[in-house]
């Protein structure tokens, strides 16, 4: 199945949220949240591992204190939960709604 050009930048815009210049404190953050956040939040949510074609059934969030309203996360099938666990202290594992 292929995928939609759409999709693939969703795709992309997820793959990219991983990296350090897109967490707390890197320089992209803030187009990040006022720009890539708004258009993933208003599509359907996939599974961040690319190539899944699967919808996210979990929200996966990482650091001390954080919540679904925090956009520190990504989303995850239950396939691939574990695969997008990182080396953070303390992870927060939520059922998409």
């Amino acid at each position: 199945m292929s995928k939609s050009k759409e999709q693939q930048l969703k795709d992309a815009l997820i793959w990219c949220s991983g990296s350090d210049d897109f967490q707390i404190g890197g320089k992209a953050r803030d187009g990040w949240e006022r720009i890539c956040m708004p258009l993933l939040q208003s599509a359907k949510r996939f599974c961040c591992k690319i190539g899944c074609d699967k919808d996210a059934e979990w929200q996966i969030y990482y650091g001390e204190g954080i919540s679904p309203d925090d956009s520190t996360g990504c989303d995850s099938c239950s396939d691939h939960l574990g695969e997008l666990l990182t080396d953070a202290p303390v992870h927060y594992i939520y059922p998409v709604r």
